[in-house]
């Protein structure tokens, strides 16, 4: 009896079926693979697969634009949005929050372009490039006052969003982790493996390794080992809801 080889029916069918923009995700993963070039090569996944993203919605976002330049008073209209919203806000903290806190002016929305306003905020960074894990994606930023005080310092990791397809902290987070540096706290910003190269669960054992991480290296940067909270954005903020970066 002889061994029959895997049938070509599913990929002939994948062939039949794929779009233009599954051809160059296709594309772009073989020449991941590829030796020497290959780990080179990797980025142009991420920038394909955001592409093919951008070109599905692009219709809806100019839509949008265009409804919003042409509707007259939309300033107005977003005046009106944020009152309702300080409104429904106080509302929703009376009762918890005390009501000296609730009478305070409350900060007006920055006007500085949030690029400039990140990079003002890097004065924080403390160590860039810090490896947690073997992979050359698995580097850290480390954010932290330079006159830490004696006790460690509580300790936030952040993971930044990219629809698993980018995983830099570039820019990501810098308001938060400036602000909670500020306050004497240790913060992460991780960097993690991403698609299409890195198929799914490694972007989240990414996270994971980086918790692992934290709990046993943080002291050296100030931190507290028992503290460590994590936070994130988009896909990064999908461990953190789902409660799944808790390492077993």
């Amino acid at each position: 009896m002889t061994a029959r080889g895997p049938s070509m029916t599913p990929c002939v069918r994948w062939l039949l079926r794929a779009r233009p923009g599954d051809y160059m995700l296709a594309l772009s993963v073989a020449g991941a693979s590829l030796p020497v070039i290959g780990k080179r090569l990797e980025p142009l996944g991420g920038m394909t697969a955001m592409g093919v993203w951008g070109v599905r919605h692009a219709p809806n976002a100019i839509s949008a634009v265009k409804k919003d330049w042409l509707t007259p008073g939309i300033n107005d209209e977003r005046r009106r949005d944020r009152e309702s919203t300080h409104r429904v806000s106080v509302a929703a903290l009376r009762g918890v929050v005390s009501a000296a806190d609730l009478d305070t002016e409350w900060p007006a929305a920055e006007r500085t372009p949030p690029i400039w306003e990140a990079l003002r905020q890097r004065r924080y960074l403390y160590r860039r490039g810090v490896h947690y894990g073997d992979n050359p994606a698995q580097v850290l930023d480390v954010w932290r006052r330079m006159d830490l005080p004696a006790q460690p310092a509580p300790v936030l990791i952040f993971v930044p969003g990219g629809a698993w397809v980018h995983g830099r902290s570039v820019l990501q987070g810098s308001a938060l982790m400036s602000r909670l540096a500020e306050q004497g706290w240790v913060c992460l910003a991780i960097d993690y493996r991403v698609a299409p190269h890195h198929r799914w669960p490694r972007h989240i054992i990414d996270v994971k390794t980086a918790i692992s991480w934290a709990r046993a290296n943080v002291d050296k940067f100030g931190g507290d080992r028992k503290f460590v909270a994590v936070a994130g954005c988009s896909a990064g903020g999908a461990p953190v809801r789902a409660g799944r970066t808790h390492p077993k």
